[in-house]
């Protein structure tokens, strides 16, 4: 049979195709997505063919049962019965639009193909459903991120004989042969530079405290913003987000701004070694965003195993239907024998005999997805031991997280401030009652100052190659102990001890102030602990001239605030003060001392004092002053005077250490708490006259400068930091069974020479 084009009603046969061209290609790499077009001028006697619906099917058929399928894209008239058609495969109807791309952490393979696909019809190889991807994709046309996620796992794309769209891995086995006698003798070999390494970018994606200004302005209803970097925890002022994902929001009717939070990025180079070269030839690979921990050592074999074949023989050939990314047998036009060879792209040109132009990559067998070291499985060592490389695994990446460092210890309680000596005098207006009251408090200390957290452990993230049955010794690596308060400051805690695998040790890496985000579990390792709890300040007056002693009863004094531990036990200063201006309150409440001058008939009472509560800490209130009373009153004349020194402030609450961090993350040590704040010395007084007569008095306050406290409370020490682990990811041997292929029916499963396929 001759090859023909069949399109909607009509059928063109060789001798009706006046010239044409079919172009064929795909990367064995899977790194971009080409696009597979046909071109032919043809003879048609109808006209109304110039009706056509864009994206209809075309098939060129090649033999019986086996056929190409395209997608009409256009049709020319070039003379009364002469058209040219042009056509692209099914994977060109995904280079227009737009996928709005997103954040992946777990989602499976088959998922986020659908997602770009939309209503292209596409079906994931069963075997490849469930891998799971990790990293970014940006706004892009669909098939560029679709040649993202093909990268990523090592499949390609092909396309079934009703033009759907199929994922599935390439195989290694021979699917065709090109002798001798099908090449023509324009036959060229390229030699290509020796590659001495490759080297792909990990990439990962950790969601970050920062925020940006989005946008700013007025937006109409449905208007899309998009922006330069993922962003999470998007708010809106001024219109509301009606949808959104990590690289876009769309927004209601309004005028506002619109903020959200970045994402860390962090990258790591994993390499491999192809060859040797006087002058070194590197390859690498950066962009692509869906690399991860668990798909490097996969990516970086694949283009190892790629890059180590340098031949490229381009000839013209007798095209018999492989399709770019079959393994062929092809003659080798120089070295005069048959090798093994990846068909890159066939260039054909339409005629009876298909002639084409061909690309193949000599020695290149496509690594298979089972067999590629995609990493499907997590285990974590927090013992020391031994451990045994499973059946079926060569490929292995570590994570050695050290012993993490202490935490800071936590600093004393401050001071608190003494006042002045002052006088103060008033004059009582004689024949009615006559009160007034006042205060003379030292400020209280200020809480101490909370120890910082610790270093989280140094981290190490290493590939390996690894033989099953192999025993590696490992050792865990433990928390370093907290700093040791000290009246002098903070201290520092102590550095963890390494975690070691065979030959890795953490000590080698270092420690990151975001940790190490497992992107299998979501779980955080190696952070840096949290800051220790500062201490309450110490209860005192605030902060005014010693002479302004006379204050709104609410101001009196400033009480110490309470201090409430991680676990939500509250921790307060030992008591308040207590105000009042009714007499019976100071009889009962309060010492005093009192003089009662018979000539002008006036009494003068003069309140006691109590020294104010020290701040409290974590694990102890705060510590009560004395009740003290020293007073003096005399008569003067005219003048009556009161002498009185203030009694000394409580002592600031002595912090309690925080405890070691649990587990195994690598956690850096708790800070220590602050102590709490001196207590300040505090006075209250009133004063009440009475009087008979139409005679006047001056009453005299003096307060000497004798303030004093207990003094501030210590602080703790800082935590121990959490010991170590280390993390391995590999893959998990599955157990493959052989049999026939069956179709979906389960008919047996033929190739293009109508053999059987065994697997």
């Amino acid at each position: 049979m001759k090859p023909y084009i069949a399109y909607e009603k009509w059928t063109f046969s060789a001798d009706k195709t006046r010239t044409g061209n079919i172009y064929l290609a795909a990367s064995p790499l899977a790194s971009s997505g080409e696009v597979s077009s046909l071109t032919a001028e043809v003879e048609c006697e109808d006209p109304s063919i110039l009706n056509f619906k864009r994206n209809a099917i075309l098939r060129y058929y090649t033999r019986p049962g086996m056929s190409m399928v395209f997608r009409v894209q256009g049709i020319v008239r070039l003379g009364p019965k002469t058209y040219e058609i042009t056509a692209t495969s099914t994977l060109g109807l995904l280079t227009e639009g737009q996928h709005m791309g997103g954040i992946y952490a777990g989602q499976r393979v088959a998922d986020v193909i659908k997602e770009i696909c939309g209503s292209v019809p596409c079906i994931v190889k069963s075997s490849l459903e469930d891998i799971k991807l990790y990293g970014w994709l940006p706004i892009a046309v669909p098939r560029d991120n679709l040649a993202q996620v093909l990268f990523a796992i090592g499949a390609t794309l092909k396309t079934d004989l009703d033009g759907v769209l199929r994922v599935e891995g390439l195989w290694d086995g021979v699917s065709g042969e090109i002798p001798r006698d099908k090449m023509y003798t324009d036959a060229t070999v390229d030699y290509e530079a020796k590659i001495t390494r490759v080297i792909v970018t990990e990439h990962q994606y950790i969601p970050w405290t920062e925020e940006k200004q989005l946008f700013e302005g007025t937006a109409q209803a449905g208007d899309v913003i998009t922006f330069d970097e993922p962003m999470h925890s998007l708010t809106a002022e001024g219109f509301a987000i009606q949808a959104s994902g990590a690289n876009w929001a769309r927004l209601s009717a309004g005028s506002g701004t619109l903020k959200g939070r970045t994402y860390l990025h962090n990258t790591r180079q994993v390499s491999q070694d192809v060859g040797s070269a006087d002058t070194p030839n590197i390859k690498t690979v950066e962009d692509a965003t869906l690399v991860s921990l668990v798909n490097s050592s996969a990516v970086v074999n694949r283009l190892a195993a790629y890059y180590r074949q340098t031949q490229t023989i381009d000839a013209s050939v007798i095209y018999e239907g492989n399709a770019p990314g079959d393994v062929i047998s092809a003659y080798h036009p120089f070295d005069r024998e048959t090798v093994s060879a990846c068909l890159e792209s066939a260039d054909i040109t339409l005629s009876n005999t298909l002639k084409a132009k061909a690309k193949m990559r000599v020695g290149y067998l496509p690594p298979q997805i089972g067999e590629s070291g995609y990493f499907d499985f997590r285990e974590v060592l927090d013992r020391d031991g031994t451990w045994t490389v499973p059946d079926g695994v060569t490929d292995l990446t570590v994570v050695c997280i050290g012993g993490a460092w202490g935490g800071w210890s936590g600093e004393r309680g401050g001071q608190t401030e003494k006042r002045a000596s002052y006088n103060y005098s008033w004059t009582g207006i004689l024949g009615s009652n006559y009160n007034n009251s006042g205060y003379c408090a030292s400020v209280g200390g200020a809480g101490g100052e909370a120890g910082a957290g610790g270093p989280g452990g140094k981290i190490l993230q290493a590939s390996m190659k690894v033989t099953p049955g192999q025993k590696i010794p490992y050792k865990i690596g433990v928390g370093g102990a907290g700093g040791r308060y000290s009246a002098s400051g903070s201290q520092a805690g102590a550095e963890g001890t390494p975690s070691v695998f065979g030959a890795l040790s953490s000590a080698s890496g270092s420690s990151s102030p975001t940790g190490y985000l497992d992107i299998v579990t979501g779980e955080l390792f190696a952070a840096t602990g949290e800051a220790g709890i500062p201490g309450g300040n110490g209860s005192g007056g605030p902060e005014r001239a010693p002479e302004d002693v006379f204050s709104p009863a609410e101001e009196f004094f400033l009480t110490g605030a309470s201090v409430t531990d991680r676990q939500g036990r509250v921790w307060t200063p030992a008591r308040s003060p207590k105000l009042s201006n009714d007499p019976e309150y100071w009889e009962t409440d309060w010492k005093g001392d009192s003089v009662v001058t018979s000539d002008y008939s006036n009494e003068l009472g003069i309140a006691g004092s109590y020294g104010l509560s020290g701040g409290a800490a974590v694990g102890a209130n705060g510590v009560n002053g004395p009740d003290f009373t020293n007073w003096s009153v005399y008569k003067n004349g005219t003048t009556l005077t009161a002498n009185g020194t203030a009694a000394p402030g409580g002592k600031g609450a002595n912090a309690s250490a925080p405890g070691k961090q649990g587990g195994n993350t690598g956690v850096g040590g708790l800070g220590g708490n602050g102590g709490g704040g001196a207590g300040g010395s505090g006075e209250v007084f009133t004063s009440t006259s009475r009087s008979w007569d139409a005679s006047s008095a001056t009453f005299q306050k003096n307060i000497s400068d004798q303030f004093s406290s207990a003094g501030p409370g210590n602080g703790s020490n800082g935590g121990s930091g959490g010991d170590g682990c280390i993390i391995l990811y590999y893959r998990q041997p599955k157990e493959e069974v052989s049999g026939r292929f069956l179709d979906r029916r389960g008919r047996d499963f033929l190739d293009m020479l109508s053999r059987r396929i065994i697997v």
